[in-house]
């Protein structure tokens, strides 16, 4: 990956990541849902939650649209007001954010945003976590000020590296995009940007499927040499 210039990093178990479980804040979130809808039968819940994850995938909405969809299931036919949607949002992005703080940026992690920062590469942050959620999750984790920009909800991940791409004044095959979801590689597929998939134990088929990408463990094994 010659001329690369800017390095965009997914934040949930790719940036933020428990390095001997290969896991991170999405495992946080999967608990999450169950505690804020404790008051609804956990089997049929976890259904529900599944249809409609895949219902909003690819950008077509955010954890606002969860919760809504859900309550609307057990409501009984009964009217969901936004305020009964925000309770729960907001006590799930509490959780997430406390445990996103918890598990911490991996210390060579840490030493890549650092010798990245050194060597005069640009970093960025594209997430599906809320933009000013994920800016206060990075600033209490002291990495906040690597990045240049910070792009979250309600942008998509197509739309981040857009603004991205931008903002950098950077051609596609200047940028690498390094995330743990099919998702992210569709984005970069669409930019047509570089892609590098984290392995975590969520997307473990990675580890064995012969994608058009390559695969790590860890940001110390990024390459992006100039």
């Amino acid at each position: 990956m010659q001329g690369i210039r800017v390095v965009v990093l997914d934040m949930d178990n790719c940036l933020i990541i428990e390095q001997e479980t290969r896991t991170g804040p999405e495992e946080i979130k999967d608990g999450a849902w169950k505690i804020i809808f404790d008051d609804f039968p956990e089997a049929d819940l976890t259904e529900v939650i599944e249809k409609v994850k895949r219902e909003i995938a690819g950008g077509k909405g955010d954890r606002w649209d969860i919760v809504r969809k859900v309550l609307a299931v057990f409501s009984g036919g009964k009217k969901v007001s936004e305020e009964m949607v925000r309770e729960r949002v907001d006590r799930f992005g509490r959780m997430v954010r406390e445990g996103s703080l918890k598990i911490g940026v991996p210390e060579e992690h840490r030493k890549m945003l650092r010798k990245w920062q050194e060597g005069g590469f640009r970093l960025a942050i594209n997430t599906a976590t809320p933009r000013s959620e994920a800016a206060e999750i990075l600033e209490g984790l002291g990495v906040l000020g690597y990045f240049r920009s910070v792009h979250g909800r309600p942008e998509t991940k197509v739309d981040g590296l857009r603004a991205i791409l931008n903002e950098e004044t950077a051609k596609p095959k200047e940028v690498v995009f390094v995330g743990d979801q099919d998702g992210d590689w569709l984005a970069a597929k669409e930019i047509g940007c570089w892609f590098v998939g984290m392995l975590t134990r969520r997307n473990s088929k990675w580890d064995n499927d012969e994608e058009e990408f390559s695969k790590i463990k860890s940001l110390a094994e990024l390459d992006v040499g100039k």
